[in-house]
């Protein structure tokens, strides 16, 4: 049986990139995921960067780009740089758009868009010339400069690195995008939820369609996005599971008819959320803001309680057990954010997200602090000058 992999989700914010990464792989994850919206985060590929140079095994990835906000060349220079600097560890995560571009005021990239576009990075990534044309830029033509000698349109330098090519991972949902990406991806990564039921109908879809390309099925591998919120009480696991659980059941109706198999009851839940989804508080959801979670989307979480703090979108799970979550007083300069109940994040900043580990790790002075070693953690930014000057001083030593 091939090996599984558990990956978590992190921010892309340059202060706090590298210490996600860190305290990702200090708790035992095989991967972290950055999302890249740039309306609502910093720049995914400088997140990455500077967790390569933080880390020596961890896995990185973009959970997910977009074809729309870079050319499929910049998108493929960019993650090859992150494989260089990580020596091997990067794998593009990309789907049709969502956030990154309902902020730009678009709509996610139609299937053929971005079916054109998944192939255009893969041959960039493998050192070849894109035989599609270039639909993202239109009425440009080279033609109109005079050139003794015009270049191709591959990424010379790549064909100097010695390590292998960078996966790309496609995350779908609908039968379409599932089927587009069993035919052109690395990696097939799954968003209908946790219910076996429909992770198998996402997984079979798929493995039809590489089928009727005459592809062979274990070509490619598979993933599945899933929402983990470990708690005693079921209670307060849904309530921080929540926010996630909101956006991610969003995906499986995000235009008007839900996909894959659901009750009759259930799906017409799943189609009311996207009527009701607030695009301003995306992943940020709080109890009385949003549409009713639907039964089959928060059921296995009544149904099975999990010891330890493990709050997450989690893939591929290998590697060692998780720590049960020791609580304990924050390190000075810090605060408990609303954001879950073992949130941290600077005096002065609010409360943004929360899909970050924060292990046990020793203080400069050897001493220990008592932080959980597993947690949600939100990542916060001051509101004035004066508190940003005030949030460095209490950071530890060679900290940002």
């Amino acid at each position: 049986m091939a090996a599984v992999e558990l990956w978590t989700l992190g921010l892309p914010l340059p202060r706090y990139a590298a210490l996600q990464a860190e305290r990702a792989e200090a708790g035992g994850w095989d991967g972290i995921l950055f999302p890249d919206s740039q309306n609502l985060a910093g720049d995914v590929y400088a997140a990455l960067a500077l967790a390569a140079t933080a880390t020596g095994r961890l896995g990185l990835g973009t959970g997910v780009t977009n074809p729309y906000t870079r050319h499929p060349a910049v998108t493929a220079a960019a993650i090859a740089s992150v494989q260089e600097l990580s020596e091997g560890r990067a794998v593009l995560g990309i789907g049709r758009g969502d956030s990154s571009l309902a902020y730009l005021g678009l709509a996610p990239a139609p299937v053929a868009v971005f079916g054109s576009y998944v192939e255009r990075v893969q041959a960039y990534l493998r050192g070849d010339e894109p035989t599609a044309p270039d639909e993202a830029l239109p009425g440009i033509d080279a033609g109109s400069l005079p050139l003794g000698r015009r270049p191709g349109r591959r990424l010379e330098w790549l064909a100097r690195s010695s390590l292998p090519k960078v996966p790309v991972d496609v995350v779908a949902t609908g039968p379409r995008v599932l089927a587009l990406g069993a035919r052109t991806a690395d990696r097939l990564t799954v968003s209908v939820g946790a219910d076996p039921t429909r992770v198998s109908w996402a997984i079979q879809t798929a493995r039809r369609a590489r089928e009727a390309a005459d592809l062979d099925p274990a070509g490619v591998s598979f993933g599945a996005y899933v929402n983990v919120a470990a708690h005693p009480e079921p209670a307060e696991a849904l309530r921080l599971a929540r926010p996630a659980l909101l956006s991610f059941a969003r995906f499986s109706a995000m235009h008007g008819a839900a996909v894959g198999p659901a009750s009759e009851a259930d799906r017409a839940v799943l189609e009311r959320i996207p009527r009701a989804y607030d695009m301003t508080r995306h992943f940020r959801h709080r109890e009385d803001e949003g549409a009713v979670l639907p039964r089959v989307v928060h059921d296995p979480l009544r149904r099975r309680r999990h010891p330890g703090g493990l709050r997450g979108a989690s893939r591929r799970a290998r590697g060692p057990r998780a720590r049960p979550p020791r609580r304990g007083r924050p390190e000075p300069g810090r605060r408990r954010s609303r954001a879950g109940s073992g949130a941290l994040l600077p005096r002065g900043g609010r409360a943004r997200s929360a899909c970050r580990l924060s292990p046990r790790r020793p203080r400069p002075d050897g001493g220990r602090r008592g932080a959980a070693p597993l947690r949600p953690v939100a990542v916060g930014t001051a509101s004035s000058p004066r508190r940003r000057r005030r949030r460095r001083t209490r950071c530890p030593p060679g900290r940002p």
